[in-house]
This record gives C-alpha cells, structure tokens and sequence, in this order.
C-alpha cells in the first residue's frame, strides 16, 4: 500500500520538476488539430464544390482527334497510271495535275469526233449557200417576171390604145374623105356652072376651114412626133399624118386657088385643076379606105401583146412556185446547223471526257497520301490522292455522352490540347452537333460495346492555329462550357 500512496506522489514531484501541467498541453494540441482538421475539412468543402461546379458546368469528350478537309480524289474511268506529277506532302495549287491517265482511247475518240465535226461544218455551210442562192434565184425571178408582166402590160395597153386611137382616125379621116371628094365634084361643076355670089362666099368660107383643118393636122403631126419619140406610137402613123398634113396643104393651097378662079371666073386651066383636084380627093378617099388595112395590123400587134402578157403572168406564177425550192434549202439549213450544233456538243463532251483523263487538284493544298503509282490500273471512284485543303483551317472531331450532349448547343465556348500531353489549350468553338447517336452512323466499330454509353458526334473549330500545328489524327482534348 506503500508503494501504492507514493505514486502519485512521484507524480507530482515529476511535474513540478519540470515546471509543466499535463492537461494544459493536451488541450492545445487538439486545438490544433481541430484548426488543421477544419482547414482541410474547408479545403475539401471548396474543392468539392468546385469540383462539382466544373462537372455541372463543364462537359468533357470521351474521345477527340484532330481532323482536317482532306479530299480524296479518284478517277472518273478505270485508267492506267502513266505518270505521277507530285509526292507526299507536296504542296499543290488549285487546277495542278496531279496523275497523268492513259488517254489514247478518249484522244483518238475526240479527234474523230474532230473530224466528223468538220465534215459537219463543210455541210452546213454548203446548205447555207444554197439556201442564200435559192433565195437570191427566186427574189431574182420574182423581179424579173413583175417587171415583164409590167412591161407587157404596158405594151398592150399602148397597142389597145394605138387601135383605139387609130379606128376613130379612121373614121374621122374616112368621113373627112367623103366630104373632100363630094366638095371636089361640087366645086367641079360649080367652075363648069360658072361663079355666083354665093359661091364666091361659100370658097372663102372653105378656104378658111381648109386652113383651120391644116392647124389641126399640123398639131397632130407634132404629138405622134412627141409620141414616137417616148415610143408609144408608131412611125407609121406619124407618116400617115404627116401625108395627112400635106394633103391638107395641098387643100388649103387649092382653096385659094378656087376662090382667085371664082374671083377671077372660071378658065380652062381652073378646069382641068378643079378636075384634078376631085381625081386628089378621089385618090384621098381611096388612101383612106386602105387605111382599114393597118387596123388589122394593128389588132394583130394587140393580140400578140395580150399574149406576152397571158406569158409573163406565167412566168410570174412560175417564180411563185420556186419559193418552195427556197423553203426546203432552209430546211436543210436548219437541219445542217442541228447536225453541226451536235457535231460541237459532241466535240465538246469527248473533250470534258479526256480534260477528266487525268486527276488534279480541286483546292490549293498539301498531298498527304499517294495510293497509285505509274503503271497501275487507276479504279475508278477508288481514293488515288488524298490533298489537305489549305483554306480551311484544321478542327477537331470529338464525342460526348448522349447525357452530355443535350447540354452542349452550337456556339458554346471550348478549350481544346491537342496532343493531349504537354500542348497547351487553345479556346475554340461548337460549330456542329450530331443529331444521332454513333450507333446509327452504320459503320463498323461505331456501335456502342455492352457497357458503354451511347456518344453523340461534335464538330469543334478552334479560335487560332493549334500549337505545334499537330498532325491529322492526333488525339485531343476537349472540354466545353455548357453553363
């Protein structure tokens, strides 16, 4: 029991040895852990709710790659290589060749199609100048045959003119003749009756009748002068009138002479000259009544120029009906320059089809991969060169959650690494969004493995050039901000 009293005895003389109270360290040490314990509690509090501010506010791609517009081009037709113009990485222009394409079937095509074109324009152009000669030839002998019908009218209306004319010239002539003749008798055998007052009267009264008659014959003779000249009458008649003319001269130059006889009384000579007179009246008579001779020819004239117009109005319907002829050379025109516009589509579509001989650039860009070589079978639609395209910057290909993806929206802020290790980020934007899941894109590895979440496909183009300007295919990183 000793031993036992004296414990707390040594206890207390320990303590007091060393100045110090037990309890009041315990204390302190627990406030300190319960500072430090705080602290770290606070600490994980705020990271925590960062932590699930981010994920609420943020989404993330399950997978991304960096992809760029890369073109595969390929052959039209199944070709052979003959030879290959650029190598890998080789930057081209637009328009560039970059395999050249075995093309003497599709050459020799065009050239015949060449030559076939020629022969198409040889014969369009040999049936436009006979159409223009069709043409000419009929408008010529339409020409023609108006003005030999109006030439022919012409003349028969001059020749019906002339007969008309010359039947009444006839008749008045005929009628003068008679009363001439009857008016020589008279003054006969009034000379041989002797003179009387009256007589006297009646020749001077004749002289000046004879006289104006002689005017009028002079006048005559002066038109169908006018007339022969412009060619519408004939100079026959003016040959007739001026006979006529003289005869009337002849009259007046007799009446004279019968009104001095009368004047001076009757003599033998006056006699014999009024007897010769009436034998010139006589004769007079007689001229005019052969006269109806030249009626029948002119009648005939008539005749044959009713008939040259009968002609020329056949002639006209003639030229009329060659307007046919110039229908059918237009038609064989047009149908030249159909065969001759099909001759050039057909020249022009073997020339696209040999221009498409041959693969070149569609864009300025750079080669990335070469799949053909010379000598090789090029197939056709079957990828021969794929080029980068320049002109559009490079972008990244990722997948969200479909959980995920009904968060995101076109336009959304992003921070894209790409490659994911040691890049920096880069901000970008959502320029697309899938409108299905990658199980409906059909292609093989896109269904979703048991497990595993659908993902929803994103396009993401970044704000500047990624840094180090990574290769396409190159993993990624991108994290998108929803809220």
């Amino acid at each position: 029991m000793a031993s036992d009293d004296s414990a707390p005895v040594n206890y207390d003389a320990r303590r007091q040895a060393r100045n110090q109270d037990p309890h009041t360290v315990k204390r302190g040490w627990k406030r300190v852990l319960v500072t430090v314990g705080m602290c770290v509690g606070l600490l994980a509090i705020v990271g925590l709710t960062f932590y699930v501010w981010y994920e609420v506010t943020h989404v993330k791609t399950v997978t991304a790659r960096v992809r760029a517009s890369v073109i595969s081009l390929s052959s039209v037709f199944d070709a052979r290589v003959t030879e290959v113009c650029v190598d890998d990485a080789q930057r081209v222009d637009k328009g560039e060749l970059l395999a050249r394409l075995d093309d003497s079937e599709f050459r020799a095509s065009l050239e015949a199609a060449e030559a076939d074109l020629r022969i198409r324009e040889i014969r369009h152009a040999e049936a436009a100048a006979k159409a223009i000669l069709a043409a000419g030839t009929f408008e010529a002998g339409i020409a023609q045959a108006e003005a030999g019908l109006a030439v022919a009218k012409a003349r028969a209306q001059s020749a019906r003119a002339a007969l008309a004319m010359r039947t009444e010239q006839l008749s008045e002539e005929q009628r003068r003749a008679n009363a001439r003749h009857a008016e020589g008798k008279a003054t006969l055998g009034k000379l041989v009756k002797g003179a009387r007052e009256e007589d006297i009267k009646a020749s001077a009264a004749r002289l000046a009748a004879a006289r104006a008659l002689q005017s009028l014959y002079l006048l005559e003779v002066e038109q169908s002068q006018q007339l022969v000249g412009e060619g519408i009458d004939s100079q026959h008649i003016l040959e007739v009138r001026k006979t006529r003319l003289e005869t009337q001269r002849s009259a007046v130059r007799e009446a004279e002479l019968g009104l001095e006889r009368l004047e001076a009384g009757a003599t033998d000579e006056e006699l014999e000259i009024a007897r010769q007179s009436l034998a010139a009246r006589a004769a007079e008579l007689a001229l005019t009544q052969a006269g109806s001779k030249h009626l029948d020819v002119l009648k005939a004239d008539l005749a044959i120029r009713e008939a040259e117009v009968s002609e020329a109005e056949s002639q006209l319907k003639q030229a009329n009906a060659r307007k046919a002829e110039v229908q059918i050379a237009q038609e064989q025109t047009r149908i030249a320059e159909a065969e001759l516009a099909r001759g050039k589509a057909n020249v022009a579509g073997r020339q696209a089809v040999l221009d498409k001989v041959a693969i070149r650039s569609p864009v300025a860009g750079t080669v990335t991969r070469i799949f053909c070589d010379v000598g090789e079978v090029c197939r056709k639609g079957v990828a021969a060169i794929l080029v980068a395209e320049e002109d559009e910057p490079r972008w990244i290909e990722g997948f969200v959650r479909e959980d995920d993806a009904m968060l995101v929206n076109v336009g959304d802020i992003a921070r894209v690494q790409a490659p994911v290790r040691g890049a920096p980020f880069v901000t970008g934007k959502v320029a697309q969004i899938g409108l299905h899941t990658q199980s409906l894109d059909g292609a093989e590895g896109s269904q979703a493995r048991p497990g595993q979440a659908e993902r929803v496909w994103l396009r993401i183009v970044p704000d500047a050039k990624l840094p180090g300007d990574p290769i396409t295919g190159t993993s990624a990183r991108v994290v998108i901000r929803v809220r």
